[in-house]
């Protein structure tokens, strides 16, 4: 769901780039520095992970910029970042069902896991 949600504001963006005859940002032109301040924040030994208002100020010579062009390529960019977080976090979840599932049928454990029956005997007390 968020996935899709993602992709449709992303058409909306490039449709408004489009429609103004704005120029859409390449994946490694030199307009797009937006796409490296995650690793550089990351990198910063003062950055707080956990403060949105750190996030915003990183990303705020962008996404406050008079020209409506940069802010939506940067907001594009920053989609784009969502996109692949989500892949990862999708393909990390899917690889550890299947692992379960692995461990369920190996301790012989697989029909009663998620039934309610052996709910004690389930990996992770499920």
């Amino acid at each position: 769901m968020a996935r899709a949600s993602l992709d449709e504001l992303l058409l909306d963006y490039e449709d408004f780039l489009r429609q103004r005859r704005k120029r859409l940002w390449g994946k490694d032109d030199r307009e797009a520095p937006v796409r490296a301040v995650g690793w550089q924040q990351k990198k910063a030994a003062s950055f707080d992970p956990s403060d949105p208002a750190a996030h915003w100020k990183a990303y705020a010579a962008w996404l406050d910029h008079e020209d409506s062009a940069i802010v939506a390529n940067t907001t594009i960019c920053l989609i784009h970042q969502a996109n692949y977080l989500l892949d990862q976090q999708i393909a990390a979840l899917e690889r550890l069902v299947h692992h379960r599932g692995r461990l369920q049928r190996t301790t012989g454990r697989g029909k009663a896991c998620g039934t309610g029956e052996a709910a004690g005997d389930c990996p992770g007390g499920e």
